[in-house]
């Protein structure tokens, strides 16, 4: 159970804020995906064991922005909280994957591993969604990697992803054999994502 502020000292996130309502919306979700979360007030001093403030003062080097998309904020504590040397002042290639379909299939890459995943109910929530946690990593390259299993849904995605990440390399990928036996993430279309955002571009 979460309490404002928080009781538990050995942990690595703080969210400062003094809004109750703020921080029980926002620390069971992240706990929810296995970020446990200590509440401060803001000028409370942190324990010496918090290495992220999220929502913290502007001119400490530990502090996180909140941003207006909660999956995008997840993605921001993500990144601060990965220890890989490539992760470090932003990641060298951020890669998100389409699975098209009824159910839409998304997940994001950073340097080769995977670091979250979702489902979209229509094409311009996937477009949405994507765009939005752009707004969370920081790299060097983009790219968005569309599988080409179901034209009719992933065509239409490809100029939409484009319009909204002009930052980004949009491709049309084979999809081969990317629907798995047995789910590593609990949806054979965030798995099916993951795959397609490894794949490279079919060379006709």
């Amino acid at each position: 159970m979460t309490r404002h502020p928080g009781a538990r000292r050995n942990l690595l996130v703080a969210l400062v804020t003094d809004d109750f309502r703020l921080y029980h919306e926002l620390a069971p979700y992240l706990e929810g995906h296995g970020i446990r979360v200590l509440g401060l007030k803001p000028g409370e001093d942190p324990p010496t064991s918090v290495k992220v403030l999220l929502g913290g003062p502007t001119g400490d080097a530990r502090t996180v922005l909140l941003r207006d998309d909660r999956e995008a904020t997840l993605l921001a504590l993500i990144a601060a909280l990965d220890e890989r040397p490539t992760a470090r002042g932003g990641y060298q290639r951020v890669v998100f994957g389409v699975d098209p379909g009824h159910v839409i299939g998304l997940a994001v890459l950073a340097d080769g591993q995977w670091l979250h995943v979702a489902e979209a109910r229509s094409p311009d929530q996937a477009v949405e969604r994507i765009a939005a946690w752009a707004t969370g990593l920081s790299a060097q390259r983009w790219e968005v990697h569309v599988g080409d299993g179901h034209p009719k849904t992933g065509r239409g995605i490809l100029p939409a992803v484009k319009a909204r990440l002009p930052q980004a390399r949009v491709l049309l990928v084979p999809e081969e054999a990317t629907t798995p036996f047995r789910p590593v993430t609990g949806s054979r279309h965030t798995d099916a994502a993951i795959l397609i955002a490894q794949r490279e571009p079919r060379m006709d």
